[in-house]
């Protein structure tokens, strides 16, 4: 049975972190996320069954064919694409790097930028496999949305939310090794989702522990921040009210201008320092399990 030696992988992890400011960088671009799934109730059925999104936008003075409004939707899913493919870049790099660093290797950027962007496509094949399932799902969920039957409506959609949340729940459990397997070992996309499945299946037991200590640290560290935040916006309120006092609104203007872009700042680096953090955590997970 696996047994996993926290406060050396932390400690480690901590290490790593601290002397490898450099993966910060990839880190901010590393975007986290989950889902709330809620099941609907009778009125947002039908109110779901009566709706028209084309009478929607009509009513807003809006046409879909208008080339304004083309475009937009365009330009934002052009956005939302470009923003996965750089999550999977950033992810990519900081493996990449992390094994640099295991391996007594220098870490330079350039060489982890170029490196990282070579596995987007791996990555990219990886999550349209996880996706299918997941469309599978949302099909069906649609299908009883707009069924007639009130029964059908209530079991089928507890049942296509209760799998989805499942089969979700498993995927964030083993997604990291999954994408160690591809990064890391050079796997192809299936095989890496198929050995990142078997090695999590193999050491169940340990590693739905380390995904739990991993959701207890982020509630950690997201207190943390907030404190940290919350203390150092206390001198630029104080600023604030001097300087209202003494340049009346400009001075105000200029404290809260300033104190948004230091506030802003600070999330960044935070952001790339705890994102390269917690991949160091996971990372270090994946090479104890496989016995590195």
């Amino acid at each position: 049975m696996l047994k996993i030696a926290y406060s050396e992988i932390l400690g480690k992890s901590w290490k790593w972190t601290i002397k490898n400011k450099i993966l910060w960088i990839f880190g901010i671009f590393i975007g986290g996320g989950g889902a709330i799934y809620n099941i609907p109730t009778r009125e947002d059925t039908e109110a779901l069954q009566g709706f028209s999104f084309n009478e929607a936008m009509g009513n807003l003075g809006v046409s879909l064919s208008e080339p304004g409004v083309i475009a937009m939707v365009i330009g934002l899913a052009l956005l939302g694409i470009a923003l996965v493919l750089i999550g999977f870049w950033a992810n990519a790099s900081i493996l990449i790097g992390l094994s640099k660093v295991k391996a007594g290797s220098p870490v330079k950027f350039v060489e982890l930028f170029k490196s990282g962007f070579n596995k987007i496509g791996r990555i990219l094949l990886m999550e349209i496999l996880f996706g299918i399932l997941n469309l599978v799902f949302l099909v069906l969920g649609l299908i009883f949305v707009f069924a007639r039957e009130g029964g059908t409506i209530w079991i089928g959609i507890v049942i296509v939310t209760v799998l989805m949340i499942i089969y979700n729940l498993l995927i964030f459990v083993f997604r990291h090794y999954s994408y160690c397997f591809a990064v890391l070992e050079n796997e192809k996309a299936w095989s890496s989702i198929k050995k990142g499945w078997q090695l999590f299946r193999a050491n169940i037991g340990a590693l739905l522990v380390v995904k739990l200590m991993e959701i207890a640290l982020w509630i950690g560290i997201s207190i943390g921040v907030i404190v940290a935040l919350l203390i150092l916006v206390i001198p630029f309120i104080l600023l604030g009210l001097i300087l209202s006092f003494t340049a009346g609104p400009v001075g105000l203007t200029i404290a809260v201008t300033l104190g948004i872009i230091l506030i802003l700042l600070a999330l960044l680096i935070l952001r790339g320092a705890v994102n390269t953090f917690m991949r160091s955590y996971l990372t270090h997970v994946y090479w104890q399990a496989k016995g590195n």
